[in-house]
């Protein structure tokens, strides 16, 4: 890798974080105004010699599965509202959420945890 800002030859391994990546699903109704409701993707650097590779993924939680599909912003718990009293969940939407509380699936976005995998030493684990 050329340039003024060469990637030190002693950097290697790999990070990964996750963030908010995706807060609308092709409607212009119910787009999240909350960057802290977006739906979460891990974001994954891979550091060797002078490459550094990128990958990212979305989180497959059910309510974004089923926004996906369904090309809307399915109801889910959230922490703002929406643009115009319009796009507010209906009662019946509300009470689709309370069963989802009840369920303890209404707060499906994850917050990833990450793990090392096999060894404890840098040469061994992944």
């Amino acid at each position: 890798m050329g340039g003024k800002n060469p990637v030190p030859d002693w950097l290697s391994g790999t990070y990964v974080r996750n963030g908010p990546a995706q807060i609308s699903f092709g409607s212009e109704r119910r787009v999240l105004t909350s960057w802290l409701d977006g739906f979460a993707k891990l974001h994954s650097f891979k550091f060797s010699g002078s490459q550094v590779l990128f990958s990212g993924k979305m989180l497959e939680s059910p309510n974004y599965l089923a926004s996906v599909a369904a090309g809307e912003l399915q109801p889910m718990t959230t922490l703002n509202g929406f643009n115009s009293p319009d796009e507010e969940w209906s009662w019946w939407e509300k009470m689709k959420i309370l069963g989802k509380s009840l369920l303890l699936t209404a707060f499906d976005n994850n917050n990833p945890a990450l793990w090392r995998i096999g060894k404890d030493n840098m040469e061994e684990g992944v």
